[in-house]
């Protein structure tokens, strides 16, 4: 009983290991709010309804992202993340685009957070 309990903690150790392996080598993305589907009121109106409801975003917070589009709403993310970001904000009637992010960036970007330094 006790070889099957270390065999289990040894197998789960070895897919945690290779799911960050995973996640190290695929590529970053970002999710960017372009703005409202349409420029019709009604429409514009759900919007702003739709995120202060869902995401908790004041009203003046909201026209801010709408005056500020193009704004990255979510940065440094794995594609299936990515898309499940833009399906949920176009359903509520955004205009949403997925964009690569280059590598390099992304580490310098971490690193310029962490306050550590990432040599290329």
């Amino acid at each position: 009983m006790a070889l099957k309990m270390h065999l289990l903690i040894y197998v789960m150790s070895l897919n945690r290991a290779k799911r960050s392996m995973v996640e190290k080598d695929e590529k970053k993305y970002k999710v960017v709010f372009l703005g409202p589907a349409a420029r019709d009121f009604g429409l514009v109106d759900k919007l702003v309804k739709n995120l202060q409801t869902y995401f908790g975003i004041s009203a003046q917070n909201v026209t801010k992202m709408i005056r500020l589009a193009p704004l990255t709403v979510k940065n440094g993310i794995n594609l299936r993340e990515a898309n499940r970001y833009k399906d949920v904000l176009e359903e509520i009637g955004a205009k949403v685009g997925i964009e690569p992010i280059s590598e390099e960036k992304h580490r310098a970007k971490t690193a310029r957070l962490s306050g550590t330094k990432h040599i290329v």
